[in-house]
């Protein structure tokens, strides 16, 4: 997507707040804070197979879930209310890993969410 592209698909997507977090779509300005995220050991295990997440594949990460943006899936930050610091991340993708493990469940949308292992519990 081109940058005006992407940058008006981004406002189809809502922002909230709950009691602790601001929830805002992704945008390109998050690849850093979100992987040194998704680059934690605990969080790595779990979304990543424990695999080292370059900031190339964190922007790739990015870059598709912008693109899903027009079929309302999509990546949101979470960012703690008040520091505005960034704990992670939440979001609605096709679950194309699936399809390869059990065909008929191709198609289907999944929930992903990482959260820092200091936004635990």
């Amino acid at each position: 997507m081109a940058g005006d592209a992407v940058r008006a698909a981004v406002t189809t997507l809502p922002a909230f707040e709950t009691a602790h977090l601001t929830v805002t779509p992704v945008t390109m300005n998050d690849v850093d804070a979100l992987r040194d995220v998704w680059s934690e050991p605990d969080v790595r295990r779990y979304l990543f197979d424990d695999e080292p997440v370059s900031r190339a594949r964190a922007d790739e990460i990015i870059r598709a879930a912008l693109a899903r943006v027009d079929v309302r899936l999509g990546l949101w930050v979470l960012r703690e209310r008040g520091s505005g610091a960034v704990v992670g991340a939440a979001g609605l993708q096709p679950a194309a890993d699936v399809a390869r493990y059990a065909p008929e469940l191709g198609g289907i949308t999944e929930i992903v969410v990482a959260l820092a292992t200091g936004a635990w519990g």
